[in-house]
């Protein structure tokens, strides 16, 4: 991506990368979302646009078909709603473009360790691994939102 581009990236999967540890529906997927939350770790000013619905995640996603999620078991309508739980909280509807920084400066104010697996993210299948929520307590506690990065919401823990 060039410097002023932006990324299309769902409510939920603003969860999914503060916890990502390499897990994923398959080898392709899993690149993907490491080289996109390596791209958003990389610089607090990158411009994100929210979604509730198929994002830059989804594109390598084996469950994707014709922009739609067709995992079984409803799993589209359910992710979305999901998605429009998680822009609520954080006050910043579907189509919001903003910053990783700023994003991630609402994930930590509007979101709890609690509110995962209770009345965020309960049918998740990845939600054993417990990394959503420790990612979440990271970014609560030190204000970075990816593991290993420098990016800080502005006023987390003296950040400008």
């Amino acid at each position: 991506m060039r410097a002023g581009d932006s990324i299309t990236i769902r409510g939920h999967h603003l969860l999914c990368m503060l916890g990502f540890k390499g897990h994923g529906y398959s080898r392709a997927f899993t690149r993907n979302l490491e080289r996109i939350t390596c791209l958003l770790s990389r610089s607090g000013e990158m411009k994100i646009v929210l979604s509730a619905s198929c994002d830059a995640i989804c594109a390598a996603c084996p469950h994707l078909d014709a922009q739609v999620c067709a995992k079984p078991g409803g799993a589209a309508a359910k992710v979305a709603a999901l998605d429009g739980s998680v822009l609520a909280r954080i006050d910043m509807p579907a189509g919001t473009a903003t910053t990783v920084r700023e994003v991630y400066r609402r994930v930590a104010e509007g979101i709890s360790e609690g509110d995962i697996g209770t009345e965020l993210c309960a049918d998740c299948e990845w939600l054993y691994l417990g990394s959503c929520v420790s990612g979440l307590a990271r970014l609560k506690s030190s204000g970075v939102p990816f593991e290993g990065d420098g990016v800080r919401p502005h006023g987390a823990h003296g950040s400008p």
